[in-house]
Parts: structure tokens; sequence; C-alpha cells
């Protein structure tokens, strides 16, 4: 009997040290950056992210001077991305069959089939909130009645860019038309596929640039997915027990997880979620933004319609109001890359270090959904000179090239910098398939593989094991002499 209590003892005492170790364990690793639920992700989800959130997390370029006091804005031209939508009909299929693999251990996301690429509920409140703040922005500019010559509006012809549109005028105009009980108006919105904010499709050289882009494997989103993601892959797989979890399956995870699907968010860890979003910065940069030339050279009609309201304002023009353009993403980082926006002094890397991946400029935290770039143009008192004022995301940015943290853009500045900009390039030029300009574009270069500024992390995990070691070794002397206690005459 003595023995046998003595024994109890000692497995009681063991099981103590087990469960002290598992969860000193747990500690280490969530000190590596495990987070239950979808929240702590979110700083995460670049160009998916509501529009709410990634406004917490935009990085201001720089320091711009001062609109003059007592400003009077004479026209509005604003660039914008639709809100926001479900995951597109081909990620929507992927997703669906990772749920089928998790089984009834699934959570279903909240987007149906029907709804593959279409704005959201939550998405047209952006839009109609986004409306209603450039009412309370412009109040005097936009008191002007509307007529289909004093608002230009345009869209794409996708239908989320015009229910964007669409919700965007109802909270613009809501209360000056004659229309229900809110006072609607009736308006004009222009939707077509042509080069002005489809550029992307329709440039047969961008095209096959893309093409030739994704299947090098020497580029650097190649690369990096082959170096860095693999860990990341094998990691996931092993969270949502999916042993056979292929990197498309895990692009697939993470795009429904940054669609509010919360079995799949449980996989990753936010050292998962910040390689995942470099990943699709690093994309980006090299297919859409400053990467090559091509991505932001073919959205030349896009800046030919804003020169051409900088130009009303040089002579005085004053009938046009406000220009509004509703588009994607594939719009916008084109355009702010040919204005020179948020570019890295060196490009971004597959072999980046950590430190260098959380300081670059060209983070997609910038462009969420409903991300949108207004240019205000606008007269000081006592002065003829018009200024111009960007504001990206309703934050005021410089704008390269053209004024500076103590001076303001004057609209001739920066009317004669777009002409010369506009001087080297066409469409046809850049787009046509007999252009020569393909050479210049398919440069994809590959630097090292793997670069890691892990010091820190490892001290600590070091530091956590030695702890483990101190209690366990206590707790393995106290089992011993409770042994030896009990085993004594």
């Amino acid at each position: 009997q003595r023995m046998a209590c003595c024994t109890r003892h000692f497995r009681v005492t063991i099981r103590a040290f087990l469960i002290v170790v598992l969860a000193r364990s747990v500690v280490v690793v969530h000190s590596q950056g495990d987070v239950d639920g979808r929240t702590e992700l979110a700083a995460f989800f670049g160009s998916k992210s509501s529009y709410d959130v990634a406004q917490k997390y935009q990085k201001v370029p720089g320091k711009v001077a001062p609109m003059c006091a007592g400003a009077e804005a004479v026209s509005v031209w604003a660039l914008i991305r639709h809100g926001s939508r479900c995951p597109t009909k081909r990620r929507l299929q992927s997703i669906r069959r990772l749920e089928g693999k998790l089984g009834q251990s699934a959570t279903r996301g909240p987007c149906s089939a029907e709804d593959a690429g279409h704005l959201t509920p939550e998405g047209a409140v952006e839009m109609y909130a986004l409306g209603e703040r450039l009412r309370g922005r412009l109040q005097t500019l936009l008191q002007m009645p509307y007529s289909h010559r004093a608002y230009d509006i345009r869209s794409t012809h996708k239908p989320r860019a015009l229910q964007s549109a669409h919700a965007f005028v109802t909270g613009l105009f809501e209360g000056t038309g004659n229309l229900g009980l809110h006072g609607m108006q009736a308006v004009a919105i222009e939707g077509s596929k042509t080069p002005l904010l489809y550029f992307h499709k329709t440039c047969p050289n961008y095209q096959k640039h893309k093409h030739v882009l994704q299947q090098d494997p020497l580029s650097e989103v190649n690369i990096f997915e082959r170096t860095r993601l693999g860990e990341v892959q094998a990691r996931v797989a092993k969270k949502l027990q999916l042993p056979d979890l292929t990197m498309e399956g895990l692009h697939a995870a993470w795009t429904a997880c940054e669609f509010g699907h919360p079995t799949l968010c449980a996989g990753f860890s936010r050292d998962d979620a910040e390689m995942l979003e470099f990943y699709s910065d690093l994309s980006n940069y090299w297919l859409k933004g400053h990467g090559h030339p091509i991505n932001y050279e073919m959205s030349v009609h896009l800046v030919e319609d804003l020169r051409e309201v900088l130009g009303r304002a040089l002579t005085n023009d004053s009938s046009r109001t406000a220009s509004l353009r509703f588009a994607h993403a594939e719009t916008l980082m084109p355009f702010l890359s040919f204005l020179g926006m948020y570019k890295d002094p060196e490009p971004l890397r597959a072999s980046d270090s950590l430190q260098r991946i959380r300081k670059r400029l060209w983070d997609s935290s910038m462009l969420p959904f409903a991300s949108n770039l207004q240019i205000t143009i606008a007269k000081c008192p006592g002065h003829d000179m018009h200024v111009v004022e960007a504001m990206h995301n309703e934050i005021v940015v410089p704008i390269p090239g053209c004024g500076s943290s103590t001076s303001l853009c004057s609209v001739r500045q920066w009317h004669d910098l777009l002409s010369s900009e506009l001087s080297q390039h066409s469409f046809d030029d850049i787009c046509t398939e007999h252009s020569n300009n393909d050479d210049r574009t398919f440069n994809a270069t590959a630097d090292g593989i793997l670069e890691r500024d892990d010091d820190a992390q490892h001290e600590q995990i070091v530091d956590e094991v030695i702890g483990n070691i101190v209690v366990g070794g206590f707790t393995l002397g106290l089992a011993f002499a409770m042994w030896s206690l009990c085993a004594a005459p």
C-alpha cells in the first residue's frame, strides 16, 4: 500500500510537471505570433481590408504644407475603388473545396455562390458614408445643383463598381433631389469597358507581360513563394489538419480568412499573416505597381483625364464641379504608381529582411476596399494662383514632384509636370502588340534566397526553453524527494 501511495504521488507530480511545460510551451508559441480570431489578423488583410480597419494602419508618406486659410474649392476629381465585396467565383470555389475537406467542423463563409464578386451590404454602406463625408468636407462647392454637365460620373462596367457609384452618389446628393421621402436625386452614371478605367484588360502588351511574369520561375513573386511560404504552408496544414494542403489551398484559406471565415482564420498565426500580406504586396508591386513601367504607363488615359480637369482651372472654366471615377484596385495601383506615390527607394525583393518588409512604403493597407484619391482644386484668397490638395483615403498626402512640406502644389506646376510625362507616353504605343516596349518589361530578376531578422525571436525562445528546464528540474526534484520520503522505512 505504501508503494502504491508513493507511485500515485509520483505520477501526480510528473503530470504537474508536464502541464507546466506544456503551458509554457503554449506561451512560447503564442509569443511567436499565434492568435485566435480574425480580429487580431486584420492588420494584414491589405487590399482585402474594410475601409475603416485599413485607415488605422495606413502609412502617411510625408509632410504637406497646410492649405491656405480661407481657400475656396473650385473643383474636385476623385478616383474611387469599389466597396467591400465577396470573393470572386474562382476563389470561392477553392474555399468551398477546403470547407468540404474540413467536414462538419468548418463554418461556411458569409458569401454564397450567387454573391461571388459582388458588392456586400457593408460595401454599400462604406460608399454611402464616403459620399456623405465628401459633401461635408466641400459643402460650399457641392451646393451646386446636380446636372450631368457639372457632375461627370463614370464607372467601369462591373456591377460592384456601378453599385458603389450609386451608393456613393446617394450619400453625396441625399436631400437635394425631389424623389421619395429623403429627397433623392436621379444621377447619370456612365459605365463602360474602356482604357480610361479598365486599361488592365484592354492593353494586350500588359496581358502578355503579366502572363510571362506569372510563369517565370525567377520572378520575385515565385521565388518568395518557393523559399518563404513553404514554412507557412506546413504550419497551416498542421493546424487545420489538412496534410494535403497545396499552395493554392493555402492562398484560398487566407483569402477566406480575409473575407471573414472564422474556421480557416484559426489556421494562421500573426507571423503567417505578415508573410502572406507581403506576398500579396510583392505580387502587386511587380504586376500592378512600380515594378515594371508598363504596369503604370498604361494608365495614361486616366492621367490625361486628371490633366484635363487641371487645365479647366487654368482657364477659369467653372462649369465642372466634380469628376468622379469608380473602378478597381487594378486601376488605383497603376495610377498611384504613375504619380510616383508610395515608391520605395529600392525595389521590393523576395529576399527582403523582415526589418525591411516592415518599413516598406508599398503597403497594401493603402488600398483597402473603398480606397480613394481625392484631388481638390482651390483658390487662395488674394491670389490668382490655383493650388492642389491630394487626399488618399481622406488623409492629406504629398504630390511627388509638386509642392513640399512648406509650399503648396500649384495647378500650373502639376499640369506642366503631367504634360511632360504624357508627352513621352501613348496608350497605343504602350499596349499594341506591335509595340517595341516589350523588351523593357519582361526583366524579372532573382536575388538572394532568404534573409531573416530573427535574433530577438531566437533569444526569446531560448529564454523560454531555459525557463522550462529550470521549472522542470525543480518539479522532478520535488517528485523524487516525495518518492524518497514515501519509500523510507
